[in-house]
């Protein structure tokens, strides 16, 4: 039976983070309510288990483990930091950095996402550690955390990504259509027509070079105008699923949740900003 454990275990009143040093432990398969956690390899070797999925993590490496995943891992000869916070911590983050990008990584259900860094001093120094363990109510304490999270989400968003030397020149008409034209009904085979392609080679090609299928990448970049208007106005969900090319309201809905980890009506909620708690 899968063990959950409940933010309020883990966090006292006041606390908006609990840190963890780990080395050579096996840790049991359990999933998170109402909090998720950064795990920080530090040294050595682990293989990470999450949603059943396999991740052989070598140091030094972060993955960021959101509500709800399931994971468990065991190593040998590793050290890590686990820091854990509540997901009003994070709300707060993103009120004042709002950023889109960074909400979907904070809150998509899955995949987990891994955060290699490129040298070890990107961790905390030893001085810095010891105030964290310490002292999970200071200001000064806030301070240092509110750094390493903003050094580690500006390294991982902003990072210049890789463009593979055989990437078709059609690529990028496909993309500026799709996001021209995400409230229309698209079809491989009408995107296929807009290249000479055929719909076997767009799919193949355009799954090798995004790492995802043609449908799915359409639908993520429906759901992301869908979540700004969501924030931005009042209108309702219905109305703004159609708007971006959702016909099935019941399809939307079910990968709205799947990509927010909420309902379109929670999301809504949650990011009020009347109900947005400062720090």
């Amino acid at each position: 039976m899968l063990k959950k454990i409940d933010s309020r275990r883990v966090f006292r009143v006041n606390d908006y983070y609990h840190i963890t040093f780990l080395s050579n432990t096996v840790i049991d398969k359990h999933s998170h309510k109402g909090f998720s956690e950064l795990t920080c390899l530090k040294r050595g070797r682990l293989k990470h288990y999450i949603n059943n999925r396999l991740y052989k993590v070598q140091a030094p490496s972060i993955i960021y483990i959101r509500e709800g995943d399931s994971h468990h891992f065991n190593g040998y000869d590793y050290e890590l930091i686990n820091i854990a916070f509540p997901l009003k911590y994070f709300y707060n983050f993103l009120s004042i950095y709002s950023n889109h990008s960074l909400e979907q990584f904070l809150f998509a259900a899955e995949p987990p996402e891994l955060l290699r860094t490129r040298t070890q001093d990107f961790f905390f120094p030893d001085k810095e550690i010891e105030l964290l363990f310490n002292n999970s109510t200071d200001n000064n304490t806030k301070i240092v955390l509110h750094r390493f999270l903003l050094n580690l989400f500006y390294d991982f968003l902003y990072q210049e990504k890789e463009i593979a030397p055989d990437t078709p020149l059609w690529f990028t008409k496909v993309i500026n259509f799709i996001r021209q034209n995400y409230n229309r009904q698209l079809s491989v085979a009408m995107l296929a027509g807009l290249c000479g392609l055929s719909r076997e080679h767009l799919s193949r090609t355009f799954r090798k070079v995004t790492g995802m299928g043609l449908s799915a990448f359409i639908n993520n970049y429906r759901l992301k105008k869908c979540a700004q208007m969501l924030r931005l106005s009042d209108q309702p969900v219905s109305a703004i699923a159609f708007s971006c090319g959702f016909n099935n309201l019941n399809y939307f809905n079910k990968l709205f949740r799947k990509a927010y980890c909420c309902t379109p009506r929670s999301y809504r909620r949650q990011r009020g900003s009347s109900l947005i708690r400062k720090w």
